[in-house]
């Protein structure tokens, strides 16, 4: 991203400035190493994991704000020919009697959702850009918010290798290696897929969406990665304290975890600001404010086609090969996990990035002008369910999405203020949790703290 404009720059100036800022990768906008530095580092990291590896590859891909992303392929040590005719043999015959089992399932019809086992060969190595405390135990989130994910879905999810959470190693940074998974992003793939393979993309991720939905929490926050049965507390920092990023999340419903979390920012920070409006606004949250439904759903948190896997099977049908990007996933209310994917019937929007500005996303249940966009819409509704898109389409959901972002993250710029004024205007001017739906799912027990039962 190029530098704020001087008041005396000209057109040309920022032209200029633009031209550079798009030539520019993640890397060298985050200030990090360029690859060519990087490599033999990463190389002589991953020798100190596989020392009998015969060579190993690396190839840079495109990370995101987040994580540098590095594909590292690992050739097994060579062997001589007779072990590896003896090996043939043996593959021969798993593959005779497995070959049989698959006539036998076909004949009885009995199909599923192909699930991708990546090789054994192929990873992917992911460093945080921002390796402080609070990024290095993203690490161990992703880790056992995919191993919870993978209990829950019909669709495969990344399987982690190893996770290291100091900078004393090759590289000087915490970092995540996970197996490597086929296919290509559906932002990539979309623009070579037919309508009715694009179909099918919207009826899997109406799928997807669904199959997370059938299970609640009575607490928000992400799985403990010491204890995948308990929920960790979203982080409240206290200035100038660091923040307690390992509390445990007590049963709470949303309108009282906001309320305390409003009252918590604004004893902490009130006194540092000349306008804090943060008080204000949790007066205005009632216990009804928020909707009838005080159960929280797990959610993956960026669900954008960047983040989903993809490849064609045929002219009719794609099949998801992977869900990626774990590191936001949680638990949290309704009104926030149920975002409706309108990238689907609006990718011209997503494409130039204006999508994930929350005022555009207002009008989700607004019918699209484009006939092959009313049928992904469709599509897409009709597989997730009526009381999902209840959720999802309530009229007034966004501003909920704002007052809960404010309350989780507190403190950013100058936009929590204009989003924090917006709901206060909103709140005293209109009635919320109306037209609210439950659903039907499945509830996590909790026991002493907050505990989530594994499925």
């Amino acid at each position: 991203m190029s530098e704020p404009l001087s008041p005396a720059s000209t057109d040309a100036d920022s032209d200029k400035s633009s031209s550079i800022a798009l030539n520019l990768t993640l890397t060298e906008q985050y200030c990090g190493e360029p690859f060519e530095e990087f490599e033999p580092k990463a190389k002589k990291l991953c020798e100190s994991i596989w020392p009998d590896a015969k060579r190993i590859e690396l190839e840079r891909i495109p990370g995101g704000s987040c994580h540098r992303i590095v594909a590292i392929k690992v050739l097994p040590e060579a062997i001589d020919i007779k072990t590896a005719t003896s090996i043939w043999r043996k593959i021969k015959q798993v593959l005779h009697i497995l070959f049989k089992l698959l006539r036998s399932c076909r004949r009885r019809g009995q199909e599923k959702q192909p699930r991708y086992q990546t090789g054994f060969d192929n990873y992917i190595l992911r460093i945080p850009r921002f390796p402080d405390p609070p990024e290095e135990l993203t690490l161990h989130h992703e880790r056992v918010a995919c191993e919870f994910a993978e209990q829950l879905l019909t669709f495969p999810v990344p399987k982690t290798v190893k996770v290291c959470l100091v900078s004393e190693n090759s590289i000087g940074n915490p970092y995540v290696i996970q197996e490597r998974m086929t296919g290509q992003p559906l932002d990539d793939l979309w623009k070579t897929l037919n309508q009715q393979q694009r179909l099918c993309a919207a009826k899997l991720l109406g799928k997807i969406l669904r199959e997370l939905a059938a299970t609640t929490a009575p607490a928000a926050g992400k799985i403990d990665p010491r204890d995948p049965t308990r929920i960790l507390a979203p982080p409240l920092p206290s200035h100038p304290v660091r923040p307690n990023m390992t509390e445990l999340a007590q049963p709470m419903k949303p309108a009282e975890l906001l309320r305390n979390r409003l009252a918590a920012w604004t004893e902490n920070h009130a006194r540092h600001e000349p306008y804090f409006p943060y008080a204000e606004l949790a007066k205005l949250i009632k216990d009804d404010t928020l909707g009838p439904d005080d159960n929280y759903y797990f959610c993956h948190g960026d669900l954008y086609p960047r983040n989903i896997l993809a490849e064609v099977v045929d002219q009719r049908r794609i099949k998801i090969t992977g869900i990626i990007d774990w590191d936001l996933a949680a638990f949290a209310p309704a009104f926030v996990a149920f975002e409706a994917p309108c990238w689907l019937w609006k990718m011209e929007m997503y494409e130039t990035g204006e999508l994930e500005d929350e005022k555009l996303r207002i009008g989700a249940a607004d019918e699209p002008v484009r006939d092959e966009d009313r049928q992904l819409k469709a599509a897409f509704e009709e597989t997730v369910g009526d009381d999902w898109l209840r959720i999802a389409y309530w009229k007034d959901v966004e501003v909920l999405r704002w007052i809960w972002r404010i309350g989780m993250e507190g403190l950013g710029n100058s936009t929590y203020w204009r989003m924090a004024d917006a709901a206060i205007e909103a709140l005293s001017g209109r009635a919320f949790g109306r037209e609210w739906g439950r659903g039907g799912t499945k509830t996590l027990k909790s026991g002493s703290g907050t505990k989530a039962s594994r499925i």
